[in-house]
């Protein structure tokens, strides 16, 4: 991906591919991503074997999620094959490779009750969804940044980590410019910060 260059109320942003994004695998995950596969490594690491995890997901005290992947031109991971199938019927490209999981005690423990009520497995799946979502769009490169200049091009603010779209990383970049306006109101004169007009700037 290009730089993508914008011009908001007088300043400059410029929104890029995160070159090194953290692993989300790393963070603090309610769920355990446990994947096998013979020629990455992917997910948590583990020493289970496949007999060990279908064991444990098939226990009635945990929620567990399937693993698809697919792998052409590159990695993509859903939870539903349904994904997978438009693009390749035959399967030759993706399968099941494991599963992600949360016992009841953890979620007990994480959420601070006493019983898991079918609202809070709902929620936990939900949860354990948006973990793989995340995971899918690291396997992408789908992490951006963002860089502010003020109008005399002195960098202002840059980071990155926005998994995801693009627009996430201009969002954030855009509450910079907004807050660095309010900060200082005699620099610039400030404007009502809706709606927010953006102008690309082309190289």
């Amino acid at each position: 991906m290009e730089v993508l260059r914008y011009k908001y109320r007088g300043y400059t942003i410029e929104i890029w591919n995160d070159p090194y994004p953290e692993n989300p695998r790393n963070w603090n995950n309610l769920g355990h991503m446990i994947i096998f596969h013979s020629r990455y490594q992917l997910g948590d690491q583990h020493n289970m074997t496949p007999e060990e995890l279908l064991t444990i997901v098939r226990r009635k005290d945990v929620v567990a999620l399937p693993l698809y992947l697919m792998d052409h031109s590159g990695l993509t991971i859903c939870t539903v094959p349904d994904r997978f199938a438009a693009a390749d019927p035959l399967g030759w490209d993706w399968g099941l490779v494991g599963y992600i999981y949360v016992t009841y005690e953890e979620i007990r423990k994480e959420f601070g009750v006493k019983r898991v009520t079918p609202k809070l497995r709902r929620r936990v799946e939900e949860i354990l969804e948006a973990e793989v979502r995340v995971y899918d769009h690291y396997l992408q490169g789908l992490c951006f940044g963002f860089t502010v200049y003020d109008p005399a091009e002195n960098l202002i603010d840059s980071c990155g980590g926005y998994y995801g779209w693009s627009e996430e990383a201009l969002s954030a970049a855009v509450e910079v410019v907004n807050a660095e306006l309010a900060r200082t109101p005699q620099l610039i004169p400030l404007d009502p910060p809706e709606p927010v007009e953006l102008e690309e700037v082309t190289a």
